[in-house]
């Protein structure tokens, strides 16, 4: 969990709050997906996390893909937006 995240549950606990975050999918010319197995649930999964102050979310894509699995993106593309009320996630 970012930072800032990290902060803001300090302060309001569990309540709701609004969040932004960026995440990557690699896939490969033969279709295949990367995925990497979570710390924290142990479920698989392709790199993301939370949106930093300031921080663009192509940006926070690209950042969380080094540190989860230590690859550089080099080009993206804008694949799919989610947003709104069936957008939720609890970290455990």
């Amino acid at each position: 969990m970012g930072g800032y995240i990290f902060d803001m549950r300090k302060l309001v606990g569990h309540r709701t709050i609004i969040q932004c975050s960026g995440s990557i999918i690699i896939v490969d010319k033969n279709g295949r997906l990367l995925l990497g197995k979570r710390t924290d649930n142990h479920l698989w999964g392709y790199a993301g996390g939370s949106v930093e102050i300031d921080e663009k979310i192509e940006d926070c894509a690209a950042r969380e893909l080094f540190e989860e699995m230590g690859i550089v993106a080099d080009e993206m593309e804008l694949f799919y937006i989610n947003s709104g009320k069936d957008t939720h996630y609890i970290y455990p």
